[in-house]
């Protein structure tokens, strides 16, 4: 062979092959030296101080057979980078087309005719590539360990969109028919949960993020959006995270789909810290979830699946809430737990509305053999996924279960979707007196294994009978006889619960009591203060206002401390003690100058907070401005009723007060009672009432009043001083006026006095723009201590004529606070004396005894 083509192979090999010291092709055999200066294993990587069986990373310390990478779980012979389409015998670096021993036509030649000149340049390649190597590994190996103890974790369930992999997982089933939208109709839930990995697959009725808004008010079909969210409770303590039925909830998954597809989805974790500078979040605070990763999530038709990393405890416990765009939603109907099994106890009060006892007060039960055990609650048992054996169930009274009628012994045991149903009976605790309320309800359950969930409401009974004064106890009885004031809406509310339908306010002797019934459920609020779907910025963001962080997008911004959002309703009570509208709260729209407020918040159905507060803006003050927190209140709900009660030593409402409704929900958006309610006050003057037989006042009084219906037509009221002194303007430290409780509006104030037999007449009151008097108003007469004077309703309105008050036999103004004192008068008499006479007995028996002569005739003749 010449030497020319003994050089070819040479001249040929590619740039790997250059980096292979030239006098390793100095003989075909491979001889000591070679062996030791290679990369091999001489000084090299493998058998000398390399990575291979020495101190390096095979066989040795290293990664491989050992604890390391390869014919373990690691990256050799596996999936890895050794065997298979990793980096050693396939199509890597070392015995393939590697750096080690160079393939040249399946030879090795020797030439001799290398200058020494290249051999130093390949000397420094290789020296090159060693460093690039080493720099290499020292960039790949955390990497490599990343994905080691991360990812390559081994689990069963696969993200794909195929579920035959969840078909060994008990499933949590749910109710078929709690939700009548399909595509909302949770059927089952199931959890999957290994070390680093939680995972869930939800179905549903219909059809996933495909849901049909539809209510029976609207057949609006245009939205299809919705959200999935799996609320994550990984340390099983209900104080810390955010509380969802029952649940501390550390983690959130939420998943946002739209026309039968994920659209995003992401890991959640609930900081109290989570952008607030002054101090932690509460519990119910929905501001408090910040994002902090992505998780993988698919959904085909009817069917969804999800996976998070979760470094969790031994057991997890969730609950899964299904939303569509406009708010309708269904929700499993237990916990879910990592720990198969769960347990649904449903209560159903069955006790009467009255306890009678024989005795008042009630007597030990210990000592008298008399007192009956009351049927109180129904209780139905239900397992899912696992037999659950109840070591015990707790009341907040001493209580017995019963089954068939027999006393039920634990331990019990309630399989698998076969559900038990007991009785449970409870004697009446000592102390309590007729009138009290008795209260039973479950409050706990102890089970050999996964989780329990409570459903329904507690019994209330009274003790023998309803109480004759108003109690705020949650039972409304006492509310029956009560006249309500119906609150009337053209458009009906789109949320029920924030629809007032009627509402009353009661004075005691010491107290006011308030009470407000809506279309729905009072002081229900919401778990979910959020809109269907929100993004959240990741958990870094949401640092101090003060820092500026990137927020998706190149570009800095700064980002404002959350407000707290928690999904409680409340109720406003409004009071103006000084029946000034002038004063307090009053921006033009509202009624009153509210005074005091009482702010009630609420949610599920329960009172969370309460106080009352005094106005402290200035006068006219259209500006939301209250101290602190005077004290607590006295609130109880059930079901559409809410109650309430404040002494009267609280209020500075010592000459009468107006009050007036307000309810809204956590989006501010909500409903007013229709007019305010007027409390006359404990110090109304004795004379407003007439004393028996007396006819004339002594005192001012309202004579005849000229309303119209009619734009811009003429209204005015007359007075009259029926006294033997003038009234109505003392020095100007007894000022009358005259109010309209209605519009909360002070129609007229008196600048001079009337005199003894004299009237005064308004003049126009009309203020142009719309009626001053409309029909069902109600106008007052007050003295300079704001004290009602004299008061009328105004009935059906006809615009020719007056309302009128009759005369006396003598020509005083006849009064005995009645409708019956007034009549209409065609022809108005402003400024001067009434023209009627209240008819006297003579006059009416006339007419009643030709009618009664008339109905004998007429019977006569039938007989004949």
């Amino acid at each position: 062979m010449n030497s020319k083509s003994f050089r070819k192979p040479t001249l040929n090999y590619n740039v790997r092959d250059r980096c292979v010291d030239r006098m390793a092709l100095s003989t075909v055999t491979l001889n000591k030296r070679a062996y030791r200066i290679g990369m091999t294993n001489g000084s090299g990587l493998t058998n000398g101080n390399g990575l291979t069986n020495g101190n390096g990373l095979t066989n040795g310390n290293g990664l491989t057979n050992g604890n390391g990478l390869t014919n373990g779980n690691g990256l050799t012979n596996g999936n890895g980078l050794t065997n298979g389409n990793g980096l050693t015998n396939g199509n890597g670096l070392t015995n393939g087309n590697g750096m080690t021993i160079i393939r040249m036509g399946g030879n090795i030649r020797k030439n001799r005719s290398i200058s020494k000149k290249r051999s130093m340049v390949n000397r420094n390649r290789k020296e090159r590539s060693l460093v690039i190597l080493v720099i290499l590994g020292l960039i790949l190996a955390p990497l490599t360990l990343y994905l080691i103890f991360d990812f390559n974790v081994e689990n069963t369930i696969q993200i794909d969109g195929e579920f035959d992999d969840w078909s060994s997982t008990p499933a949590f089933a749910d109710a078929t028919d709690d939700q009548q939208i399909h595509d909302l109709n949770i059927q089952e839930c199931k959890l999957e949960k290994d070390d680093k990995l939680v995972s869930f697959y939800v179905r549903v009725k219909g059809r996933l993020f495909n849901n049909i808004f539809f209510t029976s008010k609207s057949t609006d079909t245009s939205r299809d959006s919705g959200t999935l969210r799996i609320f994550i409770d990984n340390d099983q303590d209900q104080d810390t995270g955010y509380s969802f039925y029952g649940l501390g909830a550390d983690y959130l998954i939420e998943i946002n789909g739209f026309k039968g597809m994920v659209k995003e989805a992401y890991l959640m974790e609930f900081d109290p810290s989570a952008r607030i500078s002054t101090d932690l979040r509460p519990g119910n605070d929905w501001n408090g979830w910040v994002s902090t990763n992505s998780v993988k999530a698919k959904c085909v038709d009817n069917k969804l699946e999800t996976q998070a990393i979760l470094l969790s405890g031994s057991v997890i416990q969730a609950k899964v809430h299904l939303m569509d765009s406009v708010g309708n939603f269904d929700m499993s109907d237990v916990t879910l737990s990592s720990e198969p099994g769960a347990l649904l106890i449903k209560q159903q009060p069955v006790a009467p509305n009255e306890l009678r006892v024989n005795t008042d007060p009630v007597p030990d039960p210990t000592k008298t053999s008399s007192i009956t055990n009351y049927k109180m609650l129904e209780l139905t048992l239900e397992s899912y996924c696992e037999d659950i054996q109840i070591d015990s169930i707790g009341f907040n009274h001493d209580a017995r279960l019963y089954e068939d009628n027999e006393i039920v012994s634990f331990p019990i045991t309630i399989k698998r979707s076969k559900p038990r149903t007991l009785m449970v009976k409870s004697q009446l605790p000592t102390g309590l007196t007729t009138g009290d309320v008795f209260s039973l309800e479950t409050v706990d359950a102890q089970v050999d294994k996964g989780t329990v969930t409570i459903t329904g409401t507690g019994a209330k009974s009274y003790v023998n009978t309803v109480p004759e004064d108003i109690r705020i106890d949650g039972l409304f009885e006492d509310w029956v006889g009560v006249e309500k004031i119906d609150d009337v809406d053209e458009t009906p509310l789109r949320d029920p619960n924030v629809d007032i339908s009627s509402y009353a306010v009661v004075e005691g002797k010491s107290e006011l009591s308030f009470y407000l019934d809506v279309e729905g459920a009072v002081l229900a609020g919401t778990e979910l203060p959020t809109m269907p779907y929100i993004y959240k910025p990741w958990k870094d963001n949401f640092k101090s206002s003060s820092s500026s962080v990137s927020v998706g997008t190149n570009e800095e911004h700064t980002l404002p401390d959350l407000p707290v959002i928690t999904g409680e309703d409340t109720v406003y009570i409004f009071l103006d003690t000084d029946n000034d509208h002038n004063t307090g709260y009053s921006p033009d729209w509202f009624p009153i100058g509210a005074d005091y407020m009482i702010d009630i918040k609420g949610q599920d159905g329960s009172v969370s907070a309460s106080g009352y507060y005094k106005f402290n803006g200035d006068d006219k003050q259209v500006e939301w401005s209250w101290g602190e927190s005077l004290g607590t209140v006295q609130a109880a709900v059930d079901k559409s009723q809410f109650e309430s009660q404040i002494s009267l030593d609280n209020l500075d409402a010592d000459n009468g007060a107006s009050v007036y409704f307000h309810i809204v929900d956590w989006k501010d958006k909500g409903d007013y009672s229709d007019e305010p309610i007027l409390i006359l006050g404990q110090t109304e003057k004795e004379n407003l009432e007439s004393p028996p037989g007396t006819r004339a006042p002594t005192y001012l009084v309202l004579n005849e009043i000229y309303p119209s219906d009619s734009d811009n037509a003429v209204e005015w009221i007359e007075v009259t001083n029926p006294t033997g002194s003038a009234k109505g303007y003392s020095s100007g430290t007894d000022i009358y006026d005259i109010y309209n409780v209605n519009k909360a509006w002070e129609i007229y104030t008196f600048t001079a006095d009337i005199a003894s037999a004299g009237f005064l007449s308004t003049g126009d009151i009309d203020s142009g723009t719309e009626d001053g008097i409309t029909e069902g108003d109600t106008i007052q007469l007050r003295d300079g201590t704001n004290t009602v004077i004299d008061s009328i309703t105004i009935g059906s309105i006809f615009d020719t004529n007056s309302f009128t008050r009759y005369k006396d036999g003598v020509g005083d103004p006849y009064d005995t606070n009645s409708v019956n004192d007034w009549y209409e008068e065609s022809s108005k008499t402003e400024g001067s004396a009434n023209t009627q006479t209240i008819p006297e007995f003579p006059a009416l028996l006339l007419p009643v005894g030709s009618f009664l002569f008339l109905m004998a005739l007429v019977s006569k003749r039938r007989r004949w």
